[in-house]
């Protein structure tokens, strides 16, 4: 009975969900299943041990002292008359020492859910500049490798897995979980070599000190790689996540700032940053609607220009051509040569094409110049929101 009574404690975690779910269910298998195999051992398999070792005592009595349970009982018997006269005394003592230590020791007691778990493991997200071009953001990369094995030592660092930009439309993967905004930003994961002797927190504080004076123009934030850790996150990229959201996305960004300039205030708190590309740059493009129509051009005559001269015809006007021979069908686009367009001039003679004889030049039907946008909204419920992200360093969560 009382060990049913402790293992239907667990039973409720089996009707769990989530996160919640994933924690506990393995944690009441494995006390429920201590639980059986102790009563189970307790019929059987003590009750022989008791025999066997107490078995070679039969025939004696206590006096004689040959048994080590009496002697054993006798010397409690005889600790237990002295200490009894004094038993206000000894609770007396007995709370003052527990308290004392609770008092000692809270302070020095981190609070949180699940201490650090000691894994070599860790992921680096590292974004340049907004707007860098995948090459140089990959150059990067081999740069932060560079350093992360320098300074871990020779032969300190397992092994890596990099990934840089993000996947291309026709990726047929699913890659979500990357969370990668731009071809400015990679995601690293590292593996220490068990054996290396380099404790994780010092070794992110090290690397944090040489990215700020190698790579002072790209920003660093140090993920969990363990996947304990990554759960405890509860879907977010580091252990803090502030989400800022409402219905006017600019003042979404004022109270944003303001907020990180409170977060900034926090000793603890390392590789504070924004989690989007708030000022990506852009090409802005105002079509003189007027002069396009006497010339017989459409708005959307001008975005397939433009979409075929900075990008690709495939996203605006799909077309397949089938291989007689073999059936294989393979996707036929249109895209000028990357190194073609290199300044907003090379845009202003993009011709275009509409349904009149006249052919005009992007340049005289619109006004092009640089700006800047939100390069990535992110959403809970429908509104947009602005996350702010932080690790935390020689200080634990609760605090």
């Amino acid at each position: 009975l009382a060990m049913l009574s402790v293992v239907a404690v667990f039973v409720p975690s089996f009707f769990m969900t989530g996160v919640s779910r994933s924690l506990f269910v393995p944690l009441s298998l494995a006390v429920g299943c201590a639980m059986i195999a102790s009563f189970l051992l307790s019929s059987s398999l003590v009750p022989v041990l008791g025999v066997w070792m107490l078995g070679r005592s039969q025939g004696h009595t206590a006096e004689d002292g040959s048994d080590w349970v009496d002697r054993l009982r006798a010397r409690l018997g005889k600790l237990l008359e002295r200490v009894a006269p004094m038993r206000l005394a000894l609770v007396a003592g007995y709370l003052v020492a527990a308290l004392g230590l609770v008092a000692v020791l809270a302070p020095m007691l981190g609070r949180e859910i699940f201490p650090p778990s000691g894994t070599s493991l860790f992921q680096l997200r590292f974004r340049a500049p907004a707007g860098t071009k995948f090459e140089a953001t990959e150059q990067l990369g081999r740069a932060v490798l560079d350093e992360i094995s320098a300074a871990a030592g020779p032969g300190n660092v397992a092994i890596t897995l990099g990934y840089v930009g993000v996947q291309p439309s026709s990726y047929p993967i699913n890659t979500i979980f990357l969370w990668t905004g731009g071809s400015h930003e990679g995601v690293l994961q590292v593996s220490l070599r068990p054996g290396a002797g380099l404790r994780l927190e010092p070794f992110q504080e090290s690397l944090r000190q040489r990215f700020h004076e190698k790579f002072p123009a790209a920003t660093f934030s140090f993920e969990p790689g363990d996947i304990v850790s990554r759960i405890m996150n509860f879907g977010a990229q580091t252990p803090v996540e502030v989400a800022v959201m409402g219905p006017d996305f600019a003042a979404t960004r004022l109270f944003a700032a303001k907020v990180r300039e409170e977060l900034a205030k926090v000793p603890s708190l390392r590789d504070l940053q924004y989690g989007q590309a708030l000022d990506y740059p852009a090409i802005q493009v105002n079509v003189n609607r007027q002069m396009a129509g006497q010339l017989g051009v459409t708005v959307d005559d001008v975005g397939r220009s433009y979409a075929a001269a900075t990008s690709s015809s495939r996203f605006v006007a799909p077309n397949y051509w089938a291989d007689p021979r073999t059936g294989i069908a393979f996707q036929v686009q249109v895209q000028v040569p990357q190194p073609r367009m290199q300044t907003l001039e090379d845009l202003r003679v993009i011709p275009v094409r509409g349904d009149g004889d006249a052919t005009p030049l992007l340049g005289d039907l619109a006004r092009i110049d640089n700006a800047t946008i939100v390069g990535e909204y992110d959403r809970v419920n429908g509104q947009r929101m602005v996350t702010l992200t932080a690790s935390i360093s020689g200080e634990d969560f609760g605090r």
